[in-house]
């Protein structure tokens, strides 16, 4: 039987992740084979570009300080909150971490229909 008082090790994030990178790949793909032609705005090109960079390095800080310099397993591990590092800033910073990825990629492809789907559904 399970311990109840212990933290687990994995909650929604596998299938919350697994979501949100299939939905991005689906309308990546679809933007390359020319659907949602209607919603690519050519002006703001560059800057969406510059915007979706600077997402993805967003996301590389918050996973690999959530995940490296925080040691959330060692907290699991331990049955302990951790509350350092991106923690202190964020209760779900591998959540939010994938959000970020997901978005800068939906701008670096300039398809911009599913975009405000990841602000709605953001880091639960």
């Amino acid at each position: 039987m399970a311990d109840k008082n212990h933290l687990p090790m994995y909650g929604v994030e596998p299938v919350y992740v697994g979501a949100i990178i299939m939905i991005t790949a689906a309308a990546v793909i679809m933007g390359q084979c020319g659907f949602f032609e209607k919603d690519r705005i050519e002006f703001l090109k560059i800057p969406f570009f510059a915007v979706g960079i600077l997402l993805i390095i967003l996301e590389v800080y918050l996973w690999s300080g959530a995940v490296f310099r925080s040691k959330i397993d060692d907290g699991i591990t331990g049955n302990r909150l951790v509350k350092t590092g991106v923690y202190s800033l964020c209760r779900n910073p591998i959540y939010s971490a994938f959000m970020f990825f997901c978005t800068g990629a939906l701008m670096i492809s300039g398809n911009l229909f599913f975009l405000p789907f990841f602000f709605f559904i953001g880091p639960l």
